[in-house]
């Protein structure tokens, strides 16, 4: 029996669709997955028209760049100085997006939807979903809002302090880790700008001094509700593209993906995604993964 959308994203048929729409068996195992070269695993599943209709898309790419992916992007500053993305779409307007139905095998966004609201993100994923072949995979990266959490309440100066990125080097990944990200400010500071940055700078929180505000606004909430009620004080209409108006979490990614028409939704982590292609860590889940949450979803 067919499994509902309302089963929370847990409808394992869907992964038979995706191993028909993939055809891993045509992978060349003895090759490295992580890799700058790897359009060979390309060619091998999908044969010589990927390179034409390019049927994968990174959504909020920036300087990305992939031979058989599309890239999409807003061109507004800061973003403005990146090449020209294949699609130049603004992800605050409901509009559909000038690509066919069923016509993407993969997705990947990452550390994109912080910067927007709840509403916003209903839509891409609608729209992602839309485009998508059935059986095909999005793969998202986020903030982890819930480690954030964690390190305020822990007063874990260090988890703010440090940003971690993955590199390719001489073939090799390599994490680069920076220092600094803290320096002169409180964690509470930190901990809403991980997902309320568009505040700005906040000395006093509902008339109290920073840390006692936000410890009272969070006094006998859920994490998420606490976050909820201090975006409701932020103004996102002058706000900088490159701010963060917004906080996720499994739960959260759960139900909007499966709202959104996707059938399995599985909790992922650092080149853990169940498309073998979208492992490959020279171009995927490179940005900060010491503080984000990763999620598969399948059409």
């Amino acid at each position: 029996m067919a499994i509902s959308k309302q089963a929370g994203g847990w409808n394992w048929e869907a992964l038979d669709d995706t191993a028909s729409l993939l055809g891993l068996e045509r992978l060349d195992d003895s090759l490295l997955t992580d890799r700058r070269d790897d359009e060979e695993d390309y060619l091998a599943l999908f044969g010589a028209r990927v390179a034409e209709e390019r049927p994968f898309i990174n959504i909020g790419a920036g300087n990305w760049r992939h031979p058989f992916w599309r890239n999409h992007d807003f061109v507004q500053p800061p973003y403005d100085k990146f090449t020209p993305p294949d699609y130049n779409i603004d992800l605050s307007n409901s509009a559909a997006w000038p690509i066919d139905s069923e016509t993407l095998i993969g997705a990947f966004t990452s550390h994109t939807i912080e910067h927007l609201t709840d509403e916003m993100v209903a839509h891409v994923f609608k729209e992602v979903n839309r485009t998508l072949r059935t059986g095909g995979v999005f793969r998202i990266s986020t903030p982890d809002f819930h480690t954030a959490y964690a390190a305020w309440r822990l007063a874990d100066r260090r988890y703010y302090h440090q940003r971690s990125t993955a590199r390719a080097k001489s073939g090799r990944i390599v994490y680069v880790t920076s220092v600094g990200f803290a320096e002169g400010k409180a964690v509470s500071l930190k901990y809403l700008e991980r997902f309320a940055s568009c505040l700005g700078r906040v000395d006093t929180w509902r008339g109290l001094p920073v840390d006692e505000g936000l410890a009272m606004e969070h006094a006998g909430k859920r994490p998420e509700d606490a976050a909820e009620c201090i975006l409701e004080e932020a103004d996102f209409s002058t706000k900088p593209a490159n701010l963060h108006i917004n906080y996720w979490t499994e739960e959260k990614l759960r139900r909007m993906l499966v709202d959104a028409g996707f059938r399995l939704v599985l909790r992922s982590s650092f080149g853990q995604c169940i498309f073998p292609l979208m492992r490959n860590k020279i171009y995927f889940d490179t940005t900060r993964p010491n503080e984000s949450i990763w999620v598969d979803a399948v059409k």
